[in-house]
């Protein structure tokens, strides 16, 4: 199933030709510096994650749905997560400005016609996520120091993570994947699957797929699978990221005091209220 995706950027799913402020994102002067790029084994289990670039599958009839998102991935620093179904996703609660908040209630709220929200509670060693409306959802999870329990509610079975020195290992149904540390990779094991990560000095290579550079003050993601071989950019201006292609569309982050808004070419997308950040 993980090979007959084919790549699709959240910022190839605007309309029209919408982009973000040309001004803002090309001027090298105005940028922040970014933390240093580090490789390091990783799972997520809130999926408080904005999408950067969404892997899509398609089914018999044509039809395409976004892939799921997998518990187990890679970290990249400055909040940058790459699970283990290829998706590339910023997650807000490994945001330099967010990892410090222990516990919390945040609440988000999609823009446009179905106005869902989504709310998210972590209290000690519990986590929930509740989502209302049409397709309403439950998950809850007890985060063990080295076993997590998730129950995704009815006829979903129980999912593990197990933690150990230098491996995680997830099971779910008849689904199995172990995330491996060794001295120059990380190694990724499904059924009939490998994937390699590896981190040379300034530079990530995701597998044969993506290729991830820091160049200063901007990070450069290339896919390097395929023959056309587009380029992102992730970038850090005041209190927002950006994540942009070569044409400046993308998503801006913007982090005020307990508020986190979320645009796709300048048009508002969600918001991310936190009720009890310092």
């Amino acid at each position: 199933m993980r090979r007959v995706c084919y790549f699709l950027g959240l910022i190839l799913l605007s309309s029209a030709c919408a982009t973000l402020n040309r001004t803002t994102v090309s001027d090298p002067n105005k940028r922040d510096g970014l933390q240093e790029l580090q490789l390091s084994t990783g799972y997520d289990v809130y999926g408080l994650r904005i999408d950067l670039i969404r892997q899509v599958t398609t089914d018999g009839d044509g039809n395409s749905c976004p892939m799921p998102y997998h518990y187990l991935g890679v970290n990249l620093g400055n909040g940058l997560f790459y699970d283990a179904n290829n998706n590339l996703t910023l997650n807000l609660d490994q945001l330099p400005e967010l990892r410090q908040v222990e516990d919390f209630t945040i609440r988000k709220r999609e823009r446009g016609r179905w106005n869902r929200i989504e709310t998210y509670r972590k209290h000690d060693q519990l986590f929930s996520r509740e989502r209302n409306g049409l397709l309403s959802s439950n998950t809850e999870a007890y985060l063990g120091e080295s076993t997590i329990v998730v129950d995704e509610g009815f006829l979903s079975s129980k999912q593990t993570i197990q933690i150990g020195e230098n491996s995680i290992e997830y099971k779910g149904g008849l689904a199995k994947a172990t995330l491996t540390e060794h001295s120059d990779h990380i190694l990724l094991k499904e059924f009939l699957h490998r994937d390699e990560y590896r981190q040379q000095e300034n530079r990530i290579y995701l597998e044969r797929d993506y290729l991830e550079e820091d160049r200063g003050n901007v990070i450069e993601i290339t896919q390097i699978r395929g023959l056309v071989r587009p380029s992102y950019y992730f970038i850090k201006v005041d209190n927002s990221y950006y994540f942009f292609n070569q044409r400046y569309r993308g998503v801006k982050i913007t982090i005020s005091g307990s508020e986190v808004l979320v645009e796709d070419n300048g048009r508002d997308q969600a918001i991310f209220l936190v009720e009890n950040m310092n």
